[in-house]
């Protein structure tokens, strides 16, 4: 069986949207005598839970794009993730910029770690086997947490808001995790037309094409 990239990202989109419309059956479904109260606690769980999926998914996907192109089992995905989001906080705390900035910084600041580890590390073992492409991401992810938490320290860091959440028919919705779920389905169906339509995104998409199991 073959599966692409393109084909991997639209799936993502038709998951998150299945989400949504389970969630919106939920909500819209009549009450039962006796439940009234578990339908007002399951429904925000259902729906902060759908909203940080989204960000999860948005990670999946370019773990996915790595796997597809380069045949590398990135286990230092979330970290990348989290450079990302000190980024984002330096950026608030030290110049008092929007962290909605980040979204122009951070992939920029990304791109050059990541081409600098692919230059450096990864391309040395892109010919090796699987199980050492394997250690070396799993090495790599072991040492940006220590490298972050040497850095960084390890107390819990956060940006405030003065809006956090929004309040629809009784049920309590993070903006940020709103904002960013938005963001990811966007990003996904972005995803997918460069890698189908685009001029450069197709040999990707070709290249992308490997066989899972035999037919």
């Amino acid at each position: 069986m073959l599966v692409s990239a393109s084909e991997l990202a639209s799936s993502r989109i038709q998951q998150t949207l299945y989400a949504a419309l389970c969630c919106m059956f939920i909500k819209s479904a009549p009450e039962r005598k006796g439940r009234n109260n578990g339908s007002k606690h399951h429904c925000p769980l259902i729906i902060n839970g759908l909203l940080i999926g989204g960000i999860y998914s948005l990670v999946s996907m370019g773990l996915t794009l790595i796997w597809r192109v380069m045949a590398i089992v990135n286990f230092a995905q979330g970290e990348f993730l989290m450079i990302a989001m000190y980024v984002a906080w330096i950026m608030f705390s030290a110049l008092g910029l929007s962290p909605y900035l980040s979204v122009v910084v951070c992939p920029l600041s990304l791109f050059l770690i990541g081409l600098i580890i692919e230059r450096f590390l990864i391309s040395r073992v892109v010919e090796l086997s699987m199980a050492a492409r394997i250690y070396v991401t799993f090495g790599l992810s072991l040492f940006l947490v220590n490298f972050m938490l040497m850095l960084m320290g390890g107390d819990v860091r956060s940006i405030p808001s003065e809006v956090s959440t929004i309040v629809v028919s009784s049920v309590f919705a993070d903006v940020h995790h709103l904002i960013s779920f938005v963001f990811s389905i966007f990003t996904a169906l972005g995803m997918y037309l460069f890698l189908k339509r685009t001029r450069i995104g197709k040999p990707y998409e070709q290249s992308a094409r490997i066989e899972l199991w035999p037919a």
